[in-house]
């Protein structure tokens, strides 16, 4: 095997390397609270600049297609269902996830932009699913999914320590 055959391997495995360190290490990050006494998480920005590169890399690739090929609407299709809705889906992460909390309680809003609240005296379970990189919280009939790439998601942890009896090691996060 040649080089030239290994190469674009590594160099991608670099870079998922460095994506998953850049956004672990800025999820320990220490957030302070607002003078209004409210905490607000957002995804890392490299959500928003992956989102943007795969609708970008769709577009040039279904104008390409389109100036060489006939009939190629399958391709393009195709395309954009994987790559485009790839970039609408991150983008959806980094505008609508937002995690906001104080001593009292904790308001997440969903990729979809739909907003739950939960009291940290209300909260019942805490578990981390692996397979989807979420922390699940439920309680009072309520299920809050918090994406496990908040910057500055150890704050969160460390007041949900605090108020419940829930402890950040039980959920073996990554990294």
């Amino acid at each position: 095997m040649l080089i030239e055959d290994i190469l674009p391997y590594a160099i991608t495995t670099v870079a998922v390397l460095l994506f998953y360190r850049a956004v672990t290490k800025s999820s320990q990050k220490v957030i302070e609270m607002n003078p209004h006494g409210l905490t607000s998480l957002r995804l890392h920005i490299l959500y928003q600049i992956l989102g943007f590169l795969a609708l970008l890399f769709t577009l040039i690739f279904s104008i390409g297609i389109l100036l060489n090929e006939d009939n190629a609407i399958f391709i393009i299709f195709f395309c954009w269902l994987l790559f485009g809705s790839l970039g609408v889906f991150l983008l959806l992460w980094y505008y609508k996830h937002e995690v906001q909390f104080d001593e009292e309680q904790l308001i997440v809003s969903s990729w979809l932009g739909k907003s739950q609240d939960l009291k940290w005296s209300e909260l019942e379970e805490v578990r981390f699913l692996a397979f989807s990189g979420q922390i699940k919280m439920k309680g009072e009939g309520k299920v809050l999914k918090l994406h496990q790439h908040l910057v500055g998601l150890s704050t969160l942890l460390t007041v949900m320590e605090k108020h419940t009896p829930f402890k950040k090691s039980e959920l073996n996060l990554p990294g």
